[in-house]
């Protein structure tokens, strides 16, 4: 019998995550199944976060999905150096 971990890596397997850090106006690309296991870990030791799930997909479509987002992140960037 597989554990929830075992199945939820074998569901994840092959797909990946566009997060966005509020903090930083960046964006960050990891596996689905290591931001899945970091979020548990947060949640087991009480953290908050940063980061906001924008997209899940496989890599290259997460790769364009960020491309396609970059010019926001950059329009936000005056604003945010001004306050």
């Amino acid at each position: 019998m597989q554990t929830i971990s075992e199945r939820v890596k074998a569901m994840g397997d092959g797909l990946w995550v566009l997060l966005w850090s509020c903090q930083q106006n960046d964006f960050h690309v990891e596996e689905l199944t290591v931001m899945l296991s970091r979020n548990r870990q947060a949640y087991a030791q009480d953290a908050g976060g940063d980061y906001r799930v924008l997209h899940i997909g496989y890599r290259e479509d997460v790769d364009a999905t960020a491309e396609a987002c970059r010019a926001t992140l950059q329009g936000r960037e005056p604003a945010r150096r001004a306050a």
